[in-house]
């Protein structure tokens, strides 16, 4: 028995996440699947022997969302313009910790820095090869959202601390 973490892309309510579990394990050789919305993580118990990435891939793109293997926890320092107080950096870590894949942040205000904590996903495929559309270009477009409005609330933040 082999028990893996994966990545779903493309869940968007708890539905989602039951669909995802339910085709995973109608799946020949899954012991056990467990989805968390949350994490946007696939937890999976199956025999080697019957089954592998492949074949949970499949069923998990046959349901219409997207599996991937995750790699090594990556980081970042980043170098942070405008912040004139506390609720800046507070404000930044918020918006920061919201982003897709993000696990942890900290920003110092002495510094102008934050140190960010991120999981990259290692895409199956390239998406120029994918052989269906995916929820990837509404993510994309959720995910430049996000990144504008914590922008505005950072400009608000520094009008308001100026």
């Amino acid at each position: 028995m082999q028990e893996k973490t994966y990545g779903v892309t493309g869940m968007t309510c708890a539905a989602c996440a039951a669909h995802v579990q339910k085709a995973v394990q109608k799946t020949e050789g899954v012991l056990n699947g467990d989805v968390n919305l949350a994490t946007e993580k696939l937890t999976v118990r199956f025999d080697e022997q019957k089954t592998g990435f492949n074949a949970l891939q499949k069923a998990v793109e046959d349901a219409g969302y997207g599996l991937c293997e995750l790699s090594d926890a990556a980081s970042a320092e980043l170098s942070i313009t405008g912040m004139s107080c506390a609720s800046c950096a507070a404000a930044i870590e918020r918006a920061v910790i919201k982003l897709d894949g993000v696990e942890s942040v900290s920003v110092n205000l002495a510094t102008n820095r934050a140190s960010v904590s991120y999981t990259r996903r290692v895409p199956p495929f390239p998406p120029s090869e994918r052989p269906f559309p995916t929820p990837a270009t509404a993510r994309k477009s959720q995910q430049k959202r996000r990144r504008t409005l914590a922008s505005s609330a950072a400009k608000r933040n520094s009008k308001i601390c100026a």
